[in-house]
């Protein structure tokens, strides 16, 4: 594969992954951690399920992000070889 190619493709994979960490930072799953409480106030009238379901929705978000952007410094790796 010559370095043109090489470029185009890294180009490429680095715009698609810049749009999926837009797209989880947009869900909230940018700030690199998980709050005790859920987006209400008071968890009171919140069954615990759903509590949990809110929490694991964001773990999952963070946990996205992070990949990404482990994935991003890889690609800014191969650009500079």
């Amino acid at each position: 594969m010559d370095q043109r190619t090489a470029r185009g493709l890294l180009s490429a994979e680095r715009r698609r992954l810049e749009e999926l960490l837009l797209a989880v930072s947009a869900q909230g799953g940018d700030k690199g951690e998980v709050p005790a409480a859920g987006p209400e106030l008071s968890s009171n009238d919140q069954h615990p399920a759903d509590v949990a379901t809110d929490t694991f929705e964001r773990s999952r978000d963070v946990s996205i992000a992070q990949r990404v952007e482990a994935e991003l410094a890889d690609v800014a790796r191969a650009f500079q070889r």
